[in-house]
């Protein structure tokens, strides 16, 4: 039965049913709070939780006030 569920979900995701075992076996065994902390590859512009507070902070004012923000207007406060 589990396997079933593996290969399904391995389907949706466009993983190996066994990748999708062990992706579980790895979450169960060291926990939600280890496995968000690490990092792989590629994008490694990842913020802390606090830093990530502080720089949403930056557009709380615009949506108070029903501003829209785009994508570029985010961009571009990375950049800073």
């Amino acid at each position: 039965m589990k396997a079933k569920k593996d290969r399904k979900i391995g389907e949706k995701l466009g993983y190996h049913r066994k990748r999708v075992s062990q992706l579980c076996a790895e979450f169960k065994q060291i926990g939600l709070e280890k496995y968000i902390e690490r990092n792989y590859g590629g994008n490694n512009r990842n913020m802390t939780q606090d830093e990530e507070k502080s720089f949403l902070a930056g557009f709380e004012d615009a949506a108070q006030k029903g501003q829209i923000i785009t994508i570029d207007e985010i961009a571009a406060a990375t950049m800073n």
